[in-house]
């Protein structure tokens, strides 16, 4: 079983993006529909927007028995830069596994982290305002990342497919989170080997 965590604040989009990943993989974009089951569940209380949120993606051939949260992920995909300074985005994340972080900033500016994980960055933020996903002040960048996550990520899902789902899943502004997934994913900055 693969587990993802997003961390996020509300209103980016994220309870969204779990939403989408869940239909993506369960959905045949993968290599011959290899994860069978799928489950995704967001967490939240009565917060305002901008108020941290996380959600929970499974992914497995095997059906899913586990609801709800999870102690520890396999990839994170961290939705807002700022939570890395007031949250531990990487607690519980399996040791070498994927934390991919919207940033303007490199992978080698995370270099804490990336000494027990693989650190990937993208300037979500800037790639969905360019292509007008949300406002300058809340840009809307779940599938900005899913475009750096389908590269990074290993999971079996090529450019083309995730293009192909956004054409068939998303009901607004679809060629504009076309060309902003297809950016982000030729743009997602993966850290060095050392």
């Amino acid at each position: 079983m693969i587990r993802i965590r997003l961390n996020g604040r509300g209103g980016q989009g994220g309870k969204t993006m779990a939403e989408l990943m869940a239909t993506m993989y369960f959905g045949g974009g993968n290599e011959a529909g290899k994860y069978r089951y799928v489950s995704s569940a967001p967490t939240f209380g009565p917060e305002r927007r901008g108020s941290p949120v996380d959600a929970f993606i499974r992914l497995s051939q095997e059906p899913i028995r586990e609801l709800g949260p999870f102690a520890n992920p396999d990839m994170v995909i961290v939705l807002d830069e700022s939570l890395t300074r007031v949250t531990d985005v990487t607690a519980g994340l399996n040791e070498g596994g994927l934390l991919l972080i919207n940033s303007s900033q490199s992978p080698e500016a995370f270099a804490d982290y990336a000494k027990r994980f693989r650190v990937a960055t993208i300037d979500a933020d800037a790639i969905a305002i360019s292509h007008e996903l949300g406002t300058s002040a809340t840009p809307i960048v779940n599938t900005t990342l899913l475009g750096a996550f389908v590269r990074v990520s290993g999971l079996g899902v090529t450019l083309d497919a995730l293009l192909g789902f956004i054409d068939t899943e998303i009901t607004k502004k679809i060629d504009e989170n076309k060309k902003a997934a297809h950016e982000a994913f030729h743009a997602v900055v993966v850290r060095k080997e050392e």
